[in-house]
């Protein structure tokens, strides 16, 4: 996300800028911002990396002339803040197949191209784009009786249109991604007895789940 009065438009544009790269213990954060770099055609020797503690720090860095752009979500309150100051748009990434196989390769899975359009909600998205997209995650730890995992599965599964008023960010948990193949963790015995048994794990899923599995050896 950069100020609409910055000039900045494109990735080319961000080269030798200063961008939140380095958020701290929020190592989430951190890695999504390099992955977006790879997104705009950048790497981070292409720009000057800024530190910062939070999104809504890394805004106010934007907001003051320290930082010329901010990573983070859609959404965030902080950047309406941003908006309302001196304009705010998120650059949009390159469709090509090849940068998300870049992406990919350097962080294995969990993103893939978010396409994005213009809405009273979508702060800084000024018009149909793509922006690094990331599913939310339920997880939990290894031991965790299966009996658990089975039935906090089948209840969101079965009660998923009723979560949205609990918290917005619910509204965009949809079946069709609860066994996804952008999964960057593996699957809970008991969540993969339950996806069976409504037919959604497939043998791409369970090949997806043994290459997960392959990385903790």
């Amino acid at each position: 996300l950069v100020a609409k009065d910055s000039g900045i438009k494109t990735g080319a544009d961000l080269k030798g800028k200063r961008v939140t790269l380095d958020f701290g213990t929020h190592y989430a954060l951190t890695m999504g911002a390099r992955a977006c770099l790879i997104g705009l055609g950048l790497t981070d020797r292409d720009v000057v990396g800024v530190r910062t503690t939070e999104v809504p720090a890394g805004m106010r860095l934007v907001l003051e002339g320290k930082a010329d752009a901010c990573f983070g979500a859609i959404g965030v309150p902080a950047f309406r803040e941003l908006d309302a100051a001196r304009g705010a748009i998120y650059l949009g990434l390159d469709s090509n197949p090849d940068t998300w196989n870049k992406i990919k390769k350097e962080f294995f899975v969990g993103y893939f191209p978010a396409h994005v359009k213009p809405s009273p909600v979508n702060i800084g998205v000024v018009e149909p784009m793509i922006l690094l997209g990331k599913n939310f995650s339920l997880v939990s730890r290894p031991d965790l009786p299966d009996d658990v995992v089975y039935t906090m599965t089948k209840t969101l599964w079965e009660h998923e249109q009723e979560l949205g008023p609990y918290h917005p960010r619910l509204k965009g948990w949809k079946k069709a991604n609860y066994a996804s193949l952008n999964s960057p963790i593996p699957y809970h015995p008991a969540a993969i007895k339950f996806y069976k048994e409504v037919g959604v794990w497939t043998e791409e899923m369970a090949k997806h789940q043994q290459e997960l599995l392959a990385l903790k050896k």
